[in-house]
């Protein structure tokens, strides 16, 4: 038996914590929909001007970036995206180099993008 094929499924998991973020906000709806709303906007204005500074090979300011969108994720519960971004920041200050930079980015877009997705289900309902 191939030893793989014991491995347990990885989990998926949402990339909100909606119960954790309902006690965050004593489970008023409407301030929950208010903040993923503006954290739908300032994630994705936040990715392009990381994209940006990456074009422009300015690490401290990309780092600074992923910074604010750590914290912007931790506000709403988006734990996967607040993960991604602190993993960039802190390669980043390390001094990684561009390669390294770009798959960190490239992961921490992908987990905005599935935050995105989910945020049009949350909010349209």
């Amino acid at each position: 038996m191939n030893a793989s094929m014991l491995q347990p499924a990885a989990q998926v998991q949402p990339p909100f914590d909606l119960v954790l973020l309902s006690r965050q906000t004593a489970g008023d709806d409407a301030l929950e929909r208010e903040l993923l709303a503006m954290f739908g906007t300032q994630a994705a204005e936040i990715l392009a001007r990381l994209d940006a500074a990456r074009q422009l090979a300015a690490p401290r300011i990309q780092a600074e970036l992923a910074h604010r969108l750590r914290g912007s994720a931790l506000a709403v519960c988006a734990l996967e995206v607040a993960s991604q971004a602190g993993q960039l920041e802190s390669a980043l200050l390390k001094g990684c180099g561009a390669a390294q930079a770009s798959k960190h980015f490239e992961a921490l877009a992908a987990a905005v993008a599935r935050a995105e997705t989910s945020l049009a289900s949350l909010l349209a309902a």
